[in-house]
């Protein structure tokens, strides 16, 4: 019988040659289409660079059999080592994500899905959810309504939205009418608006669910409270808010949040925005009330079509390798220069926005949030922005602007680390927006809005919150040490 031989023109390594070639532009057609997010324009660019690529080996395995060997065991050998690379990268980042890594020491199941799975999770048991839309992904590029450009300043309206995970678990909540985190039908109550409260992802509580937010903690029955806060708003996108959405609304207190860690960072960007920057004229606005509804589907749409693209196209090779380069270039472009801040057209903005209030014989509070680096001594953190914290506070102080500084406030707790999930970075966790609410609180007991005794059953709880955040704390510290006794606890010494 005759055995099968391959012909003479081929040998192995050209068919080592043309199998790694093919892998190679596999890979990289995956890799490039992650940065370049998806462009029909870069994806033509990218497969003419492949076909001659392609060309060039195909050519060289006929032609030039010196190379075609040499080339072959290159292609093998960047192959083994990027395999070797995704393999240490994936390590790397199991080991280095320390809020993991305290989840279980604390006995806590970290939920390790990515937003999106969490989303699609929920969908495919017959549950409608949404991510978090912030506006600030609109800027520069606005959404279309009947061929007109326009910037919205909340997400999806009436729907379960899902939000970050800091603690070990996703946050939900279910926004209102008009896509803010607030209960179904605020808006159509006629009556004053006691409490509005303006910021950003803060303000609109990330990270935590429904009742633990220190909104939450300030809405009672004789109160009518409104939430316009949204995910990385910064000052225009915040005034924004106040002059589509409260601009004809009388509001008693007007809550300003203010978030030390890049309120101002975001205000260089916004104010490049041909839209943001025209609010800071008197008459101008969107009229976003009367075209809600366009709004919304416009939203829906994007938002799924943006599903799709992502999960269709979720990367499949060198996936570790990948995030930690994402991660190193978001570290690169996190680095801040604080001389760029802009605190003159912040302080017109406030002006502004405390003049709208004024007109409707209102009051604007300004709330200062610090930043965990504020409380971090062993890493010596940056913290380019906490560094204007007097000038900010004084030119809010110019302009007859009342000052709740919650720095303060942390300061006095016996170790304020414990208000950050898993003593890290990151958003308040419920104790520590339960210190927020405290404050809030006392300062309208102080104006007369409230009274206290009506507040009272609230602020028992929240100082257990915090009470038991500081015992844990200083036990874990070794300052007090808890002595068991049949189960229950009888001495702290």
């Amino acid at each position: 019988m005759k055995q099968l031989s391959l012909p003479k023109y081929i040998k192995p390594d050209s068919i080592i040659l043309l199998f790694f070639c093919l892998a190679v532009i596999i890979a990289a057609i995956q890799f490039v289409r992650d940065y370049l997010n998806y462009r029909e324009t870069a994806d033509c660019v990218l497969v003419i660079v492949c076909i001659l690529f392609s060309l060039f080996l195909f050519i060289s395995v006929y032609r030039f059999p010196i190379l075609s060997k040499n080339l072959s065991i290159f292609l093998v050998s960047l192959s083994l080592s990027l395999v070797i690379a995704d393999f240490v990268a994936g390590r790397l980042l199991a080991s280095a994500d320390p809020r993991i890594n305290n989840a279980r020491k604390e006995g806590i199941n970290f939920d390790t899905r990515e937003r999106l799975e969490v989303v699609r999770h929920f969908r495919e048991q017959g549950e409608n959810y949404f991510p978090t839309v912030p506006p600030h992904i609109f800027i520069p590029n606005h959404l279309k309504i009947e061929g007109k450009e326009v910037l919205p300043l909340s997400g999806i309206a009436l729907t379960k939205t899902v939000g970050c995970n800091e603690s070990g678990y996703y946050s939900t909540f279910r926004s209102d009418e008009l896509g803010f985190r607030n209960p179904e039908g605020v808006w159509r109550d006629p009556s004053t608006i006691d409490l509005a409260f303006v910021g950003d992802s803060y303000t609109q509580g990330d990270c935590v669910n429904e009742g633990y937010h220190f909104v939450d903690h300030l809405r009672n029955s004789t109160l009518h409270v409104v939430n316009l806060g949204a995910g990385g708003n910064g000052p225009l996108l915040e005034l924004a808010s106040i002059k589509e959405y409260l601009n004809h609304r009388k509001v008693r207190y007007l809550f300003w949040i203010y978030y030390e860690g890049n309120d101002l960072k975001e205000l260089n960007q916004e104010k490049k925005d041909s839209i943001l920057i025209r609010y800071l004229n008197p008459n101008f606005n969107q009229d976003l009330l009367s075209i809600s509804q366009n709004i919304n589907k416009e939203l829906i749409r994007f938002v799924n079509n943006r599903m799709e693209i992502m999960l269709k196209n979720q990367p499949k090779i060198l996936i570790n390798l990948r995030m930690l380069i994402y991660k190193f270039r978001e570290r690169e472009a996190n680095t801040d220069n604080p001389a760029e801040l802009d605190l003159t057209l912040f302080q017109q903005i406030l002006d502004i926005a405390n003049t709208i209030v004024k007109q409707n014989n209102g009051n604007m509070v300004f709330v200062y949030l610090p930043s965990y680096a504020e409380f971090e001594p062993i890493q010596n953190l940056p913290r380019p922005y906490a560094t204007k914290k007097q000038d900010v506070l004084r030119l809010v102080s110019s302009l007859g602007i009342d000052i709740i500084d919650i720095e303060k406030a942390f300061q006095r707790s016996v170790d304020p680390l414990s208000f950050f999930p898993f003593r890290l970075s990151g958003h308040y966790n419920t104790a520590g927006y339960s210190v927020v609410a405290e404050e809030i609180r006392k300062y309208l007991i102080g104006k007369g809005v409230i009274a206290s005794v009506a507040w009272m059953k609230r602020s028992l709880r929240s100082a257990i919150q915090v009470l038991l955040a500081d015992m844990i704390a200083c036990v874990r510290r070794g300052i007090l040490k808890p002595t068991f006794q049949a189960g229950r606890l009888i001495r702290m010494s």
